[in-house]
């Protein structure tokens, strides 16, 4: 049985020093979300350990979804090895990142729908 996506966003939270996952939960709060989905509540982030930020993360987005947002927050907070090495592990390393969420913070001008359609998901 071969890991989850979720099993490779844990590996890569794992990864972290503890002020970068402490980054990460600050942007992973302040992140603007598509449509349909809600933010994780700060109260849930806040002692959340790396098993369960996680879990949160593939709870409230899915798995496809929680990826896309991990790397990009990966990124936002210059923590591009371990961003890198989280797109090798999952087969994503050949596509390019989506387009920067807006609220995410870094430069810049983004869409606002990280590879969707546009108006209405559900």
């Amino acid at each position: 049985m071969g890991k989850t996506l979720r099993d490779h966003i844990e590996c890569a939270l794992d990864d972290l020093q503890e002020s970068s996952l402490k980054k990460f939960k600050r942007k992973l709060n302040e992140v603007e979300v598509e449509a349909g989905f809600n933010q994780i509540p700060r109260g849930q982030l806040e002692r959340a350990d790396v098993i369960d930020i996680a879990d949160k993360i593939v709870n409230y987005y899915r798995e496809e979804y929680g990826l896309r947002l991990t790397l990009i927050i990966l990124e936002e907070i210059n923590e591009k090895k371990v961003a890198d090495k989280l797109q090798a592990a999952t087969g994503t390393g050949d596509r390019p990142l989506p387009p920067q969420i807006p609220g995410a913070g870094g430069s810049g001008s983004g869409a606002g729908n990280a590879g969707g359609s546009g108006s209405g998901a559900g």
